[in-house]
């Protein structure tokens, strides 16, 4: 037996080929894929990517070192890299398989999915033909909400798109800082700039290291993808690259094989200590057992226990696969899902094997023999760039256009925050939108009201006999997908992210502000979503309103049903927007929130009054609004003709946990108001809630209103606000 697993992980290797890298792709791409397709004990498998960032930093270094290195033929002379050349090749084997899933999963969404599900895709797959996949759903994630939101069969690709943005600047700065005049070395005559490259790189890691740890504690979503974040990661890898192995045997000795090991285990064991709670902290750990890992592999004349462990045939042929596979997997994931198909154990291990073999075909396919794609540098090219080295790859040249790259490169990321930013254009009635409303075109006028209330209500009650999608839908199915990119939310006044209260942020300056009364608006996105309702119903020029909003986390003390990027600091949260409340002693106080988890009466009425106390006792008035009425969601119901046949309007009912609600209202006797009387509408027995309403949709997602009709409510808010003397604030 000894001798047949002996013979089993022993592998005779070929020269030039580390064996042990191609199953450290097999271990990242395993990790990511059995965490997509929740497959138990492997939640943590999202730090796959962050591993292939230390291989990709680790391999690209080591090539353009090489290349620079044979180029110096005088001492003082610079070395050079040929740009078209690393550029080719980058494009030779990253684009031919990431092109053929993206139109793969385009002719699909075509195929099956709704008018809406394709634009969505449609817009995301532009930024990811541009590798800038990461910057789209970074800009989403400002205005994100996960709860409700079919994930993007894209939204892998924002690694790629990391990857090829470190590409298009990396070897710019490695040669503005190699071929800065160094000392000459007294061992080879030639001017060293290894010491200096290793500088670079180290107060690269030490600024990229702090800044994810900073954006990380601000807001993790956008840590999440943000390019400056990972960079580290990649010079982890590059200046790990640069170092003699044979240094570190000899200074480890006999505890080289043993501290081997255990960097093996301890990355695998970092998918329990990596979580989306943590990762801006914990991301360390497995990218230095990834970086030691590489290090002590290169260079053995005999593999020792740990590359013939990594270099099981089976690691070695998944880790060939491994693009490809990273590629296919998420579209698998998510069409498989929306089918219906990966609900048991037993279909997500199907759906694993299913991705092996297209990602094993893909390869052959498309992948390797795309390798084979001769490169062609120009003759005119290559006699200038040996005519003049010195200036074409100078200091100063390369040192430019890395520099203007990476300013390119954090404003695209990191654009100026504008007061009225947004990623789609309201529509004209939407006047909440506007930095400077006029008071004057706000609903102050009670007849006005009276009559918007009537006309809207018949409104609804007509659109119950919708059967397809109207002509002259405002806003049309292209403006909803970018709508349905934020979960139905769109910009406001003041928008921003409060990294006091970990909250996101809109507000509304009074005229005259000293004067003025103060509404704050606590709650999740759904409370987000009734922000241009509140800001019509409330006198602008007499009130400082302001939300502080946390996706997926709702203002009674209950755990979020899903943790994600957002609402990972849930609890945190919470504590700090009652903390703030209770200092700024607000008028008024609007609550709303989805209650996103499923708590008995008990544990729900338990929850309000956990908070009800404090914010009762900060605020002079209390106004709770009920959840959001469920409606049809287009983005699942709509075929692919407009046909509203499966778009039924939905039955509303307030529930147990609306029954709990109410009751919290009489005891701390609080305003109260449901939404349901102004989107819904009676039928005998029934109130029912359509997906259209008028000419509108009333959601982007079944549950976020669009902000149009959100506006469109607010004369039955502004009527409950005044019959229940909320109005009379501002006039005291």
């Amino acid at each position: 037996m000894s001798t047949i697993v002996a013979k089993f992980i022993s592998r005779q290797n070929r020269p030039g080929f580390r064996y042990d890298i191609a199953g450290l792709r097999a271990i990242a791409v395993l990790m990511v894929v059995l965490c997509h397709f929740e497959i138990p004990g492997f939640t943590g498998g999202f730090i796959g990517p962050d591993i292939f960032f230390v291989l990709s930093g680790y391999l690209i270094t080591g090539i353009l070192y090489r290349e620079f290195s044979a180029s110096k033929s005088e001492v003082f002379m610079p070395g050079r890299i040929s740009m078209s050349k690393f550029y080719l090749k980058r494009v030779r084997r990253i684009l031919p398989a990431a092109f053929f899933v993206l139109i793969a999963v385009n002719i699909y969404a075509l195929a099956r999915l709704n008018t809406l599900q394709f634009e969505q895709i449609k817009a995301d797959s532009i930024w990811t033909v541009f590798f800038a996949a990461n910057i789209n759903f970074m800009h989403q994630a400002t205005d994100y909400f996960a709860q409700t939101q079919d994930a993007s069969p894209l939204q892998h690709y924002w690694s790629l798109a990391v990857e090829e943005q470190f590409y298009l600047i990396w070897p710019m700065f490695f040669l503005f800082v190699s071929n800065i005049r160094g000392r000459v070395s007294p061992k080879t005559n030639r001017v060293s700039s290894i010491p200096r490259t290793n500088l670079f790189f180290a107060l690269a890691i030490a600024a990229s290291a702090i800044w994810l740890i900073v954006d990380f504690s601000r807001n993790p979503s956008v840590a999440y993808f943000s390019t400056f974040g990972r960079v580290w990661e990649l010079a982890l890898g590059g200046v790990l690259s640069l170092v003699r192995p044979q240094v570190l045997r000899e200074k480890l000795g006999d505890s080289f094989l043993p501290l081997r090991w255990a960097a093996l285990a301890v990355l695998l064991a970092s998918m329990a200590l990596v979580t989306p709670n943590n990762f801006g902290i914990t991301l360390f750990v497995p990218a230095l057992a990834t970086g030691f890992l590489l290090l002590s592999g290169a260079d053995q004349d005999q593999p020792d226990a740990v590359n013939r462990f990594l270099s099981f045939p089976i690691f070695v042929g998944i880790g060939a696969i491994s693009y490809s596979l990273y590629l296919w997997h998420w579209p698998l994931v998510v069409f498989g899902k929306q089918l219906g198909y990966l609900d048991s154990l037993g279909q997500r291990f199907l759906g694993i094997l299913v991705a092996l073999a297209i990602s094993t075909i893909t390869y052959f396919l498309i992948e390797k023999p795309a390798l084979r794609i001769p490169l062609y540098e120009s003759k005119r090219k290559q006699m200038r760039a040996a005519l003049r080295p010195h200036v074409q790859q100078s200091p100063w040249r390369t040192g430019t256009i890395s520099f203007i790259l990476v300013a390119a490169l954090a404003y695209a990321l990191y654009p100026p925050a504008k007061a009225d930013d947004s990623g789609w254009a309201p529509p004209p009635s939407a006047i909440q939108f506007d930095p400077n409303p006029n008071p004057s075109t706000l609903l102050d006028d009670t007849n006005a009201d009276s009559s918007a209330i009537s006309q809207w209500r018949q409104l609804v009650a007509k659109s119950l006999s919708l059967t397809e999608l109207p002509s002259d839908l405002d806003p049309d199915l292209k403006t909803m997908t970018k709508i349905a990119s934020t979960g139905g939310f769109g910009p406001c006044q003041g928008k921003s992210n409060d990294p006091v209260t970990l909250s996101f942020v809109c507000e509304s300056s009074a005229a005259e502000p000293k004067t003025a009364r103060t509404a704050i608006i606590l709650g999740d996105s759904h409370a987000r979503t009734l922000w241009p309702a509140i800001l019509r119903s409330l006198n602008t020029d007499k009130w400082n309103i302001k939300l502080l909003a946390m996706p997926g986390c709702p203002v009674p003390v209950l755990k979020p049903r899903k943790l994600n990027e957002f609402n990972v600091r849930c609890a945190e949260h919470r504590e700090k927007t009652l903390r703030y409340l209770e200092s700024a002693k607000p008028d008024l106080v609007f609550l709303n929130d989805a209650v996103d988890a499923f708590p008995t009466t008990g544990e729900y009425r338990t929850a309000y009054l956990k908070v009800m106390p404090r914010i009762t006792a900060a605020s002079k008035y209390v106004f709770i609004i009920a959840k959001t009425p469920k409606f049809p969601n287009l983005k699942e119901c709509l075929d692919t003709k407009g046909s509203l046949e499966k778009c039924k309007p939905i039955k509303y009912s307030l529930g147990p946990l609306g029954k709990v609600q109410q009751e919290i209202v009489n005891r701390f006797r609080t305003g109260f108001w449901d939404a349901s009387e102004a989107l819904c509408t009676p039928t005998g027995v029934s109130i029912l809630c359509p997906a259209i309403i008028g000419k509108s949709p009333a959601t982007a997602d079944g549950g976020h209103l669009i902000p149009s009709v959100s506006e469109s409510i607010a004369p039955f808010l502004r009527r409950s606000l005044d019959k229940q003397g909320v109005l009379d604030l501002a006039d005291q």
